[in-house]
């Protein structure tokens, strides 16, 4: 009484799944790594022009003074990412910056005299004075913050500290 040995079909691999199971799927592999890598370092060099241009914009100095209450003195307004800013001389040049802070809109200012910026939280008025500069950010949901100082140059951001430095 032998025992018979009963095929049900089975079989080995071919030789060209054997092949793909052995060049193939390393391959894949490798792609996914290759992009997985290529996707970080493009990211990376994303978040670090993020971190210069907020570190650009991000100016220190002294606080701006209140307006005192009257009439609006703004002959200039305009609207930038919600806000809404005036001023009564001078130029301006804005940018949305994201910083550890939070983000949000800043602008920028050669001489604005007066300042008022119109946000969610409502109407801000500063009054820095004739020939200062003055930037004001509005970042994540605090109010304005205003200082009398600037990197602004007439359409160039001056690198280096506020108010000195190279323009590029």
């Amino acid at each position: 009484m032998g025992r018979e040995a009963k095929d049900y079909g089975s079989r080995g691999i071919s030789w060209t799944e054997s092949v793909l199971r052995m060049v193939g799927l390393p391959m894949l592999g490798m792609a996914v790594l290759w992009l997985l890598v290529d996707w970080t370092t493009k990211w990376n060099a994303h978040e670090a022009s993020i971190r210069r241009v907020a570190a650009e914009w991000t100016v220190a100095g002294a606080p701006c003074p209140a307006a005192s209450p009257g009439p609006s003195q703004s002959r200039y307004l305009m609207s930038f990412h919600g806000v809404e800013f005036g001023r009564r001389f001078g130029h301006a040049e804005c940018a949305f910056i994201r910083g550890p802070e939070g983000h949000g809109p800043v602008c920028q200012f050669t001489s604005p005299a007066d300042l008022e910026v119109k946000t969610e939280k409502g109407l801000f008025r500063y009054a820095p004075g004739v020939g200062q500069p003055a930037t004001v950010s509005v970042i994540g949901d605090e109010a304005p913050r205003c200082v009398m100082a600037t990197r602004f140059a007439l359409g160039r951001i001056m690198v280096g500290k506020a108010g000195a430095g190279e323009l590029r």
